[in-house]
């Protein structure tokens, strides 16, 4: 856990320091520096994350001619890695490549603050979800595409995530929904998340989601949700979707809406789809991995609400939402054990 604490700390104060600097070539050396610290770690991990087998097997499936069941993006990287007669190795070497590749398309002014919860929110957990880390970090870039005007852009590098993971789907209907939809105020925001808070006591959104699933493939998980249900639920999990819910209508509430109405409407909607996704991950356990991908709504929020100017006060919420994102979803997972991802190893050489 210490290596991940200090790997941290290192990354904080040189991606502070990459914001602030001034000089064009020192700039460049700090924003190296913050890539070799993302990049080697974890291209160079060897036998940890619970689904570290599974990424090999898959490998030596393809090299063998095996069919595998696995997105078709994921396939092609395995086969170029094979095509040139490289290890397995390289495969979380490329996908670790491009994960931090299209976080770090990030301006300058806001790199600090997004790559800091890029590491608290899914930089250690890429170490496990390999292909959604990937996944989420190329509809990052998509999403500052999209707040720029370049839709269409933003919307094939969409498609070109859910080659990698499918859930990356479910962003490109996002952005669709939020493209035609008209900017909600914050008085209805503030009532549609409490609401879905409040929906967590009830069976409503369980009932809806397996009438759905049961016309689909993934029926055959309902079978499992008596298991999934007695892990995820109880009034430990209620108190801490509580927690959470609290620090979205803080931090909402205290965001001032920026000039870019596109921008406004992707934080607005995406905190609402998170929550909603939290409260499903109540009752489905294998919708966490969905809520994972809302987690792109906290770093949306962050990278305005962190240039905002004022008093000592606003500070204060500055510092506290980093240390809350910091202490929950950092250090509170490596205490819980982060996927298997604890102690890191390292190829040998």
């Amino acid at each position: 856990m210490s290596f991940y604490i200090c790997l941290f700390f290192l990354v904080f104060i040189f991606s502070f320091c990459y914001t602030y600097s001034v000089d064009k070539n020192v700039a460049v050396c700090l924003k190296s520096i913050v890539f070799l610290l993302l990049f080697i770690p974890s291209a160079l991990r060897y036998g940890i994350g619970t689904d570290y087998e599974n990424y090999v097997n898959i490998f030596y499936n393809i090299l063998n001619n095996v069919d595998v069941r696995t997105e078709v993006g994921w396939v092609l990287l395995n086969k170029f890695c094979i095509s040139f007669n490289l290890d397995v190795q390289w495969v979380f070497i490329l996908s670790t490549f491009f994960t931090i590749y299209y976080m770090f398309k990030t301006p300058k002014k806001d790199f600090f603050i997004v790559i800091v919860l890029f590491f608290c929110l899914f930089y250690l957990d890429s170490y496990n979800i390999t292909r959604q880390g990937l996944t989420m970090a190329i509809c990052w870039y998509a999403y500052l595409c999209f707040i720029n005007g370049k839709k269409k852009k933003c919307y094939l590098y969409v498609i070109i995530s859910s080659l990698f993971h499918t859930s990356g789907l479910i962003i490109l209907l996002c952005f669709l929904i939020i493209d035609k939809a008209k900017l909600l105020n914050k008085k209805v925001v503030n009532i549609l998340i409490i609401g879905c808070f409040l929906l967590s006591y009830t069976n409503i959104l369980m009932n809806i989601i397996s009438i759905l699933l049961s016309f689909t493939k993934y029926g055959v998980y309902l079978e499992m949700l008596e298991y999934y249900n007695e892990q995820s639920t109880g009034l430990g999990s209620i108190f801490t979707l509580f927690i959470r819910t609290i620090v979205i209508l803080i931090l909402f509430n205290t965001f001032k809406y920026t000039r870019n109405s596109t921008e406004n409407k992707c934080i607005l909607f995406f905190l609402l789809f998170l929550e909603f996704s939290d409260v499903v991950s109540l009752d489905l356990h294998m919708a966490n991995r969905v809520k994972m991908l809302f987690y792109l709504a906290y770093i949306m929020i962050m990278m305005p609400f962190y240039q905002q100017n004022g008093d000592v006060i606003l500070k204060i919420k500055k510092v506290g939402f980093i240390s809350f994102f910091v202490l929950y979803y950092l250090l509170l997972k490596l205490i819980t054990g982060a996927n298997a991802i604890i102690p890191y190893q390292m190829i040998k050489f």
